[in-house]
């Protein structure tokens, strides 16, 4: 994970800035070389939709504990519950100032 996020913040323009907040989390069974391209994916489609806006765009992992409660309102989904690594991204556009 570590390797896509290096080569992301080689291909992004400066003015984005890449902020990682990545905890301790249990080892999961995964294809690494999916994750890569899921990391690399995200990330690419968060610089476009930023364009040439000045912006942070985070990467998260940790540790989701969902319990029944959390299963129970979202019943579409087809998760139960247990614990999860949630990983996820989201950009902030710059302030605009007058």
């Amino acid at each position: 994970m570590l390797e896509a996020i290096k080569l992301l913040r080689s291909s992004v323009p400066a003015t984005i800035r890449i902020q990682t907040e990545l905890a301790e989390v249990p080892t999961v069974l995964a294809n690494a070389t999916a994750i890569h391209q899921v990391i690399m994916n995200l990330g690419t489609n968060a610089w476009h939709a930023m364009r040439d806006q000045i912006g942070v765009l985070k990467i998260e992992m940790k540790v989701l504990d969902l319990d029944e409660d959390f299963v129970k309102t979202h019943p579409v989904s087809p998760l139960r519950a247990q614990t999860f690594t949630n990983l996820h991204g989201f950009r902030r556009p710059r302030e605009i100032t007058t």
